[in-house]
């Protein structure tokens, strides 16, 4: 529960700071955190919680076990029902990151709409991950 408490500060911080703004950075960077980062919301979208994990960079898999990751998900995203919709609703590019240290990392805020809760913001924090792909850090329902 702690390491889930400090996701949660991290990612209300970065958004916090950063203002979570439209602007990218580096666009080539952005564009590629963005399609990896929908192609891993399509995973979780269909339950597959297990292969999210696999997905997931090396520092999300380090902070919370498979296992507990797929109760936690499950408990958190199964009673929104279905996505709807789900836009993009502002990005930004860092090179650092409290409590992750220097890397490349984008931290993007979707509008979704679920089936059985309208108007949420899903916050992910995709990094660089050390095998040269585009992976999600921190996911976090608002």
């Amino acid at each position: 529960m702690k390491q889930t408490a400090v996701l949660l500060s991290i990612i209300i911080v970065l958004f916090a700071i950063t203002g979570c703004s439209s602007g990218g950075g580096n666009k080539e960077a952005v564009t590629a955190a963005i399609n990896a980062t929908q192609t891993w919301l399509k995973i979780v979208d269909g339950g597959d919680y297990g292969k999210s994990w696999d997905e997931g960079s090396g520092y999300f898999k380090s902070v919370m076990s498979r296992d507990k990751w797929g109760l936690v998900i499950k408990a958190n995203r199964e009673p929104l029902g279905g996505v709807q919709t789900r836009e993009v609703r502002g990005k930004q590019y860092l090179t650092s990151l409290d409590g992750l240290g220097d890397g490349q990392y984008v931290a993007i805020e979707f509008s979704t709409d679920f089936d059985n809760k309208k108007a949420a913001t899903e916050a992910i924090t995709t990094m660089l991950d050390k095998d040269g792909k585009w992976r999600t850090a921190i996911y976090v329902i608002k």
